[in-house]
């Protein structure tokens, strides 16, 4: 046992509850504030935190005066997460960092209203699994891109309509493969292929015509990820710990019977 330890000390939560509410537990080399119940000094409580000249707050003040922010810091690491948000007129932004997962879990709807643009940069891979319906609509263009293949698999039916236009072009070859049936129509005529042999609505001229042309591929790339606001990691390393000084067990008792608020800073 560490002789010069103190008992354990509760901390005064912002919202608690049985097995629900608030919690933030001070990380050694922190300042807070010891108050005493009923001035008794064997029952001290930790009602908060402070910053000092050690411990920087994790904004640029003056500068950054307009924000509000919940920031962590990596146990044992460089890391944080922070939930930041910003109240500049015409600058408004809730700004989310996870040091490595996010995960929610959502027992009934998700919503989300954008008034603008929506952008998502993945860097790996993205799974999508929905159990139901799937549904899409666009008021303009879809642009699908890939970089290897693109396979699709209905085990009903794919069904594609146009109103003007549809381009299948391949730089090497394009196989239709039916397994009962195969028809092409247009202007009012058909070729059909199927169990009993090739069948035309009209005489074929062979040798004669000309191919037609298609619009071509014309689809667009997404739009690059805009840079997020720099995250000033530099100011979460300098967090120091307070030098280590013997607790003043007289100032201790003067404050617990004068029923006063004493600041300790962790060691």
């Amino acid at each position: 046992a560490d002789d010069g330890a103190s008992c354990w000390v509760r901390v005064a939560q912002g919202w608690n509850g049985h097995g629900f509410g608030f919690m933030a537990i001070p990380r050694i080399g922190q300042e807070v504030i010891i108050s005493y119940l009923n001035g008794d000094i064997d029952r001290p409580i930790v009602t908060g935190c402070v910053y000092n000249g050690l411990n920087r707050p994790p904004l640029d003040l003056p500068a950054q005066k307009t924000r509000t922010t919940f920031k962590t810091k990596t146990h044992k690491g460089k890391g944080f997460n922070e939930l930041r948000f910003e109240d500049a007129k015409g600058g408004e932004e809730v700004f989310i960092h996870a040091q490595k997962d996010m995960n929610a879990h959502i027992l009934n709807d998700e919503t989300h209203n954008i008034g603008h643009n929506r952008t998502h940069h993945i860097k790996y891979d993205a799974h999508l699994r929905i159990d139901n319906e799937y549904r899409v609509l666009a008021g303009n263009d879809i642009s699908l891109s890939t970089g290897q293949k693109l396979h699709i698999k209905a085990d009903d039916a794919v069904l594609t309509q146009s109103g003007n236009e549809i381009h299948l072009r391949s730089g090497t070859k394009v196989v239709i493969d039916a397994g009962s049936e195969l028809t092409l129509q247009a202007a009012g005529h058909f070729l059909k292929i199927d169990a009993g042999g090739i069948s035309s609505s009209d005489a074929i001229n062979l040798g004669s015509g000309a191919p037609g042309s298609g619009s071509g591929w014309g689809g667009k790339l997404p739009d690059i990820l805009d840079k997020l606001a720099p995250i000033n990691v530099a100011q979460a390393e300098k967090m120091v710990t307070a030098p280590s000084e013997k607790i003043c067990l007289s100032c201790l008792i003067e404050a617990a019977s004068t029923g006063s608020v004493m600041v300790m800073r962790g060691e």
